[in-house]
């Protein structure tokens, strides 16, 4: 589900349509959606950001770490 997961991700950064179609306005106009949420406005450029890949990355290398762990450990000891 990790590997699904991203590759969707990788799917929908990419363009392709992977839900219901939906009208997206791009403007500058402020979204009356936030308008309740000041916190969410101001941090709304860096949220948009596409960190994806790195933290895709990471996360594999921190589950191949695991696996590696979990595979040392059920090896029995050398005789």
């Amino acid at each position: 589900s990790f590997l699904l997961g991203h590759l969707l991700l990788e799917v929908a950064a990419n363009g392709a349509d992977v839900g219901p179609l939906d009208v997206l306005d791009e403007g500058e106009a402020e979204d009356p959606e936030l308008h309740g949420y000041p916190h969410v406005r101001r941090l709304q450029t860096a949220l948009a950001e596409d960190h994806a890949a790195v933290e895709f990355e990471e996360s594999l290398e921190s589950l191949l770490d695991r696996l590696t762990l979990l595979r040392s450990e059920k090896q029995p000891p050398p005789t």
